[in-house]
């Protein structure tokens, strides 16, 4: 069974349409000289919802719908590169087939971008940023310092960006640019969707009400589960588990799996649970011990600060859906055990 995630292809696209018809009005509007307001979009979910999708969807319907009175640019940083933000602007102007100036500061490169988008392309034109919440701290201010905020205030850029959450790591924060970018979450398919999805992907649609129920009907999900729910339940829900803890440490995994039973997770509560599953002590899981793991869980970008509670942390709703429908499936006394555990902390 493949357990990688499919690769982009148009023709597997489904149900974000009026994502797509969100982000052409917009354009239209410019179109018809009227100011769209606001005229940024920024696409948020948890893992595998289809943000990147959508937007190599945007990247190959907009230059279809709009031919030549608009531009696209695509845009997916590497967190690895020691010089994202300069690279990137460097890129734009590339794209944009503007001279590049030969020695210039990220100030300078800024500036020039700006100046040339609003004198010798009055067409609207769309830059598309991808996985912003991949990018360290440090770079990403300097990618909303040089290339976000400068580019957000000119009248004929639209930008349109893809995160896990809404401002990255607490970043992106300026008041100004907050006003002017519409964030929008892309919700979990029904089993309509979820059907005329596995479908598309050559799988038997019947398998639809099953595989929403184990994995909560995120596009990436649904996916990988398709492949081998028929042949094998079990394993496609631990295959499934793996690819969305890729890039998770081995050492944090089994946190993941102990930690998916709590809806909100602080150190208070992760003891009783942490030696309920490893079948130790509570004595085993002090605050402090409780605390690091919890710390390296987050810089892992699967569990964030849930603002709209003051209870904790809250786990990627798409993993822990998977998680806990492995769990339960594979390891139904185990699951018996947890669950009690959570109830005696309620």
């Amino acid at each position: 069974m493949n357990s990688a995630p499919p690769p982009y292809h148009s023709d597997c696209f489904v149900n974000r349409d009026a994502e797509i018809r969100l982000v052409q009005r917009k354009i239209e509007r410019r179109l018809e000289k009227i100011s769209p307001t606001p005229p940024h979009t920024a696409f948020h979910g948890p893992r595998g919802s289809g943000k990147s999708w959508l937007l190599h969807r945007l990247r190959d319907v907009l230059p279809k719908t709009f031919g030549s009175r608009i531009l696209v640019l695509f845009f997916s940083p590497d967190p690895a590169d020691p010089d994202l933000a300069g690279n990137t602007l460097k890129e734009a102007l590339r794209q944009l087939t503007l001279p590049l100036p030969r020695w210039a500061t990220m100030y300078d490169l800024a500036c020039w971008l700006v100046q040339q988008c609003e004198e010798r392309h009055p067409a609207p034109i769309v830059i598309i940023v991808d996985e912003l919440d991949k990018v360290p701290v440090a770079p990403l201010q300097d990618l909303e310092r040089y290339f976000l905020i400068p580019l957000s205030r000119v009248e004929n850029v639209f930008l349109v960006l893809g995160s896990r959450v809404p401002r990255p790591r607490g970043r992106l924060n300026d008041v100004e640019f907050k006003r002017r970018v519409e964030n929008v979450e892309l919700p979990p398919f029904d089993e309509q969707i979820t059907r005329e999805q596995i479908e598309r992907l050559g799988e038997n649609p019947a398998l639809a009400p099953d595989i929403l129920r184990a994995g909560g009907g995120y596009p990436l999900t649904n996916a990988l589960l398709a492949y081998g729910w028929a042949t094998d339940p079990n394993q496609a829900l631990q295959q499934c588990a793996d690819a969305l803890l890729e890039g998770v440490e081995e050492y944090l995994r089994p946190y993941f799996w102990a930690l998916c039973f709590l809806d909100s997770i602080n150190e208070d509560r992760m003891g009783p649970v942490l030696a309920a599953w490893f079948n130790g002590s509570p004595d085993d899981w002090d605050r402090q011990r409780c605390r690091r793991i919890l710390s390296d869980m987050v810089r892992t970008r699967l569990v964030q600060w849930q603002k709209w509670t003051s209870s904790g942390f809250g786990m990627d709703p798409a993993v822990r859906q998977v998680l806990r429908s492995a769990i339960q499936r594979n390891e139904p006394a185990r699951w018996d055990r947890l669950i009690q555990v959570i109830a005696s902390l309620q």
